[in-house]
C-alpha cells in the first residue's frame, strides 16, 4: 500500500449505550500482525493522553478496512430498541509511524441502522438529561440513523524525555422516525484532547492532559397524516414520570430545539515498565459537565439546564512470557446529573420583540451511576504473531439511583447489573490461510427497586398528578436486570493475498435467553458478518 492511502487513513474516523455481552471477535490473519491483538498487548493504548502514542511498540503501520452487517431479532430487548433491527457498518482505522519521533493514529467510519416498530426516546442518546416519549404505545413506527465518524491523533518525541500529542474524534448522525408524531434529528459529537509525558526514568513515565467534549443534537417534531389527530408526548425527567404534553404550537416539541451539552476534563496518567515482559498503565480523570435544552438566547426558551461530573481510573497491566501472555483490564466510574426545570414567562415589549423572563428552576432529576469492569485475557502460544490460542474472562458492573420531581411528587428508582462472560477461539493454521473457531459463554443478572413515588407536601385540590409510562418502566428494568445466559460461536478464515495484505471473512452467532420476566419475551438473536482486509 502507498504512503498516500495511510495519510488519507490517519486523516480519517474511528467508530459512537445498551448493557449488552460483548460479541465475539476472533484474532486477525497470520504473516500480518493481528489488529486487534496487537494493540490489546499495548499497555498505553488505553489512554485518552494522545501524548502516549510515542510509547507504542507497534509496526511502522498497522491498518484495516472493514465492511460489516448485523441483524437482530427477538423480543428480549430495551425499550430504545427493535425486535427487528439491521445495522451496517464500514470502518477502517490505522496506526502509522513517520518517523521515529513521531506516531499517528486515524480512524473512520460509517453506519446505518433501521429498526421496526420502535418507540421510546426522541433522542439519540438514552442517557440524556430527560426524555421525549410517546404517550402511549399506538404510534410506533419504523427508525433508521447514520453515524458518520471521523478521528485522528498525534504523538510526538519531542526530546528523549518529552512527549507531547492531541486529537480529535468527530462523530455526525441523523435520526429519524417515520410515522406521527415524526421526529428528525442532527447530532455534533466532538472530542479534543491534548497532553503531555515526562520520562521520569527508564521504568517511570507521567503524563497529565485535557479534554473538551461538545454535543449538539437538535430535534424537531412534525405530523405528515391526519392533522386531526392530536398526539401527545411524555416529557420524561427520569423513570419515565413527568408531564403529558401536546404537541402544538407551544412547550418542548413545538419548534427545533438543541439539547446541547459540554465537558471540561483532566487527567493524570502513569506508565511503570520494570521490564521488557512487563508493562502497568493507569489513568485517573475527572470531567465536569453542563448544558441546556433550548438555544440560550434572550428571545428562545431555555427550557432546562443540566450539570454533572464524571470521575473515573482505568489500567491495563501486560506480562509477556515465553509461552503465555496475561493481559488484566480494568475501569471504574462514577457519573452524577442534575437536571433543572425553568420557570419562565414569555413577553412581548413594545418593538414586538419577545422576551422570555426567568423566575428560577427546580431540580427535576438526579442521578447516580457506577460502573466497573475487570478482564483477563490469556495469549497461548505465537505463529506468525498470532496466538494459537485465545482465552478470557469479562466481568461488569452497573448501578444507578435516580430521584424524579414534580413538586410535591417523587419517584425514585434504584437498579444494578452484574455480568460475566467467558470466551475462547483457536487459531488453526492451514497452508496459505488460518481458520478461526470462537465459542463464547455468558450469564447476567441484576435486581434493584422498580419504584417508589411519594410526596414532598400535600398536593393542591387541583393539582394534577405527573403522568407516568408504567409499561416501559417495567421494560426497562426487566432488561437490566432480570437474569440471563448467553451463548455464541463464530468461524472465520483469513488468508494472506500478499506479504502485505492479508483478506479475511467471519460469520458469528449469538443467543440470549433471559428468565423471570413479565413484560418482555426471552429471546434474542443476533446474527454478523464481516468482511475485510489488513494491511
Amino acid at each position: 500500500m502507498s504512503k498516500l492511502l495511510y495519510y488519507l487513513i490517519i486523516l480519517g474516523t474511528g467508530g459512537a449505550g445498551n448493557l449488552a455481552f460483548p460479541a465475539i471477535r476472533a484474532t486477525q490473519p497470520h504473516r500480518l500482525p493481528g489488529f486487534t491483538t496487537t494493540v490489546h498487548l499495548e499497555s498505553t493504548a488505553v489512554s485518552e493522553n494522545p501524548a502516549f502514542l510515542t510509547t507504542l511498540s507497534l509496526p511502522e503501520h498497522l491498518s484495516y478496512l472493514q465492511l460489516s452487517a448485523d441483524k437482530q431479532n427477538g423480543g428480549f430487548r430495551n425499550y430504545t430498541q427493535s425486535n427487528d433491527s439491521f445495522q451496517w457498518t464500514l470502518n477502517t482505522e490505522s496506526y502509522y509511524r513517520l518517523n521515529p519521533s513521531i506516531m499517528l493514529y486515524g480512524a473512520m467510519g460509517y453506519t446505518g441502522a433501521a429498526g421496526k416498530v420502535m418507540e421510546g426516546t426522541a433522542f439519540i442518546n438514552p442517557s440524556a438529561p430527560f426524555q421525549i416519549i410517546e404517550s402511549d404505545a399506538s404510534n410506533k413506527g419504523d427508525k433508521k440513523l447514520e453515524t458518520y465518524r471521523l478521528q485522528g491523533g498525534i504523538g510526538w518525541e519531542a526530546s528523549s524525555r518529552l512527549s507531547l500529542g492531541a486529537s480529535i474524534r468527530y462523530t455526525a448522525a441523523n435520526y429519524a422516525k417515520h410515522k406521527d408524531l415524526r421526529h428528525k434529528n442532527t447530532l455534533m459529537d466532538m472530542n479534543v484532547s491534548v497532553g503531555a509525558n515526562w520520562k521520569i526514568n527508564p521504568i517511570l513515565t507521567a503524563g497529565l492532559s485535557y479534554r473538551y467534549h461538545r454535543n449538539n443534537e437538535a430535534v424537531e417534531f412534525a405530523t405528515y397524516g391526519n392533522k386531526d389527530i392530536q398526539y401527545y408526548s411524555l416529557i420524561s425527567y427520569g423513570n419515565f414520570y413527568g408531564l403529558k404534553e401536546a404537541f402544538g404550537e407551544s412547550g418542548y416539541t413545538a419548534s427545533r430545539t438543541p439539547l446541547f451539552s459540554q465537558s471540561h476534563g483532566g487527567g493524570l496518567q502513569w506508565h511503570l515498565q520494570p521490564s521488557s515482559r512487563m508493562a502497568w498503565f493507569s489513568e485517573l480523570y475527572y470531567r465536569s459537565l453542563d448544558g441546556r435544552f433550548g438555544k440560550g438566547t434572550s428571545t428562545s426558551i431555555t427550557f432546562n439546564t443540566h450539570e454533572g461530573t464524571n470521575l473515573g481510573y482505568n489500567t491495563r497491566l501486560v506480562y509477556k512470557g515465553d509461552r503465555y501472555t496475561h493481559v488484566i483490564d480494568a475501569a471504574i466510574s462514577t457519573q452524577t446529573l442534575q437536571n433543572y426545570e425553568n420557570a419562565y414567562k414569555e413577553s412581548t415589549d413594545e418593538s414586538n420583540v419577545t422576551q422570555i423572563i426567568y423566575y428560577g428552576s427546580n431540580e427535576v432529576l438526579d442521578r447516580k451511576e457506577w460502573n466497573g469492569q475487570l478482564d483477563y485475557t490469556l495469549y497461548i502460544g505465537m505463529k506468525d504473531l498470532t496466538p494459537i490460542w485465545t482465552i478470557g474472562v469479562r466481568t461488569l458492573f452497573y448501578t444507578r439511583r435516580t430521584a424524579t420531581s414534580v413538586y410535591p411528587y417523587y419517584r425514585k428508582q434504584h437498579l444494578h447489573q452484574m455480568q460475566a462472560v467467558t470466551h475462547a477461539s483457536r487459531n488453526l493454521f492451514a497452508h496459505k490461510g488460518m481458520y478461526t473457531f470462537g465459542l463464547l459463554l455468558g450469564y447476567g443478572t441484576g435486581g434493584g427497586t422498580l419504584k417508589e413515588d411519594g410526596l414532598y407536601a400535600t398536593p393542591g385540590s387541583n393539582q394534577q398528578a405527573p403522568f407516568s409510562r408504567e409499561d416501559l418502566l417495567q421494560q426497562e428494568f426487566e432488561y437490566y436486570t432480570a437474569p440471563r445466559s448467553l451463548a455464541g460461536l463464530n468461524l472465520r478464515y483469513e488468508h494472506p493475498w500478499s506479504p502485505k495484505l492479508g483478506l479475511y471473512g467471519e460469520l458469528s452467532y449469538q443467543y440470549t435467553r433471559a428468565y423471570q420476566l413479565k413484560v418482555l419475551s426471552p429471546h434474542r438473536h443476533d446474527i454478523g458478518i464481516r468482511i475485510g482486509c489488513k494491511f
